[in-house]
């Protein structure tokens, strides 16, 4: 989950403890006007999770429930999953003045 609050910005991922919604506390980087998509981008059977919004971009590998920042480097991205084992990634290039080219 992402977006901003009093507080300020936030990303977190919450787990389903049987209808308890459990802060994981997984040490994503806060971003405001955000999304994020799951997919296990490196096959080893753990979701990694891709965090976009407000300018920034980031993969996370999961590692047992530990999330890394792989440092990927990309501008704002999705995830576009297909059926099967293939996942595209898609870069979406967003002008200064925040029309779409």
């Amino acid at each position: 989950m992402t977006g901003f609050t009093v507080n300020g910005e936030i990303s977190k991922i919450y787990r389903n403890d049987n209808g308890i919604f459990t802060d994981i506390n997984a040490g994503l980087k806060e971003i405001a006007f955000g999304s994020c998509s799951w997919g296990d981008y490196d096959n080893d059977g753990d979701l990694d999770i891709l965090l976009s919004g407000a300018w920034i971009t980031k993969i996370y590998r999961n590692d047992n429930g530990v999330f890394t920042d792989i440092n990927a480097g990309l501008a704002n991205v999705v995830w576009v999953p297909f059926p099967g084992e293939i996942m595209i990634v898609m870069e979406i290039w967003i002008s200064i003045d925040r029309q779409y080219n």
